[in-house]
């Protein structure tokens, strides 16, 4: 048997030096970037926020129906920065992993994520859809009847056209701001895509809850968007490896 060489005490330091910067760039990211969360609150119901997900939605608009509490989805809340620095190099990773996207790696960098939108018994799920500005949402039809997504928001003018179950059609969008959906089949139909310039935002969990992590270290306003309601806005500092809080009420 061949025992190789002891490495030289030249190699050892290489390997000393590379271990030790790759520990502090570890540390300096650290440093560079905190975190935020808190928690947002309704502090009473508001009517026709369309948290609606049951097969009767028809009747309700219609008045002719009445859900219990069971048929309603918690409400959905945004919450993000506004004018954190992003470069366009990369997409959203863990800090919206709320969010469910496929993504595949090509040459390092991670492809556009895709979203989906589905429509079954006869709603837009999920309602509310936070994504990063080049993301694609698809569409696809869980319905045994036709559906025809289409958007008239100045952010993204779309139209689906009419198609079966089975099918699905998608949209990206490139520009920032906030974009109705309806059916053109079924006016009960309806949610939002709010397009966002940066990665870092989130959704509130059941209980209103929400985190944002790894955020560049400064000072930023960041909102919380509720889709039958103003937004609310509040300054705050993130400090490189802190947690900061901030927290919403509305209306």
């Amino acid at each position: 048997m061949i025992v190789p060489p002891p490495p030289s005490s030249s190699t050892m330091m290489a390997v000393i030096i590379a271990g030790l910067l790759c520990n502090l760039n570890f540390l300096m990211a650290q440093e560079r970037t905190g975190h935020l969360r808190g928690r947002v609150e309704l502090k009473q119901p508001v009517m026709g926020d369309s948290r609606i997900i049951s097969k009767d939605i028809s009747g309700v608009y219609q008045k002719t129906a009445t859900l219990a509490p069971s048929a309603y989805e918690p409400p959905s809340f945004v919450v993000y920065i506004e004018n954190a620095p992003f470069t366009r190099r990369g997409q959203p990773s863990e800090r919206s992993a709320k969010i469910s996207q496929d993504s595949s790696a090509k040459k390092g960098v991670l492809a556009r994520p895709r979203f989906v939108m589905d429509q079954r018994d006869l709603t837009f799920a999920p309602h509310v859809l936070p994504i990063l500005a080049g993301s694609t949402v698809e569409f696809p039809n869980s319905d045994p009847v036709y559906h025809n997504v289409f958007s008239f928001s100045k952010t993204k003018i779309f139209d689906l056209g009419r198609y079966p179950t089975g099918r699905t059609k998608a949209v990206t969008f490139n520009e920032p701001g906030l974009v109705k959906v309806y059916c053109d089949m079924h006016s009960q139909m309806n949610a939002f895509i709010l397009v966002l310039a940066n990665p870092y935002f989130t959704l509130t969990d059941e209980q209103g809850n929400y985190w944002i992590r790894e955020v560049p270290a400064g000072t930023y306003q960041v909102k919380a968007w509720f889709a039958r309601l103003p937004e609310k806005t509040a300054g705050v500092t993130i400090r490189g490896g802190e947690t900061a809080t901030l927290n919403f009420e509305f209306p």
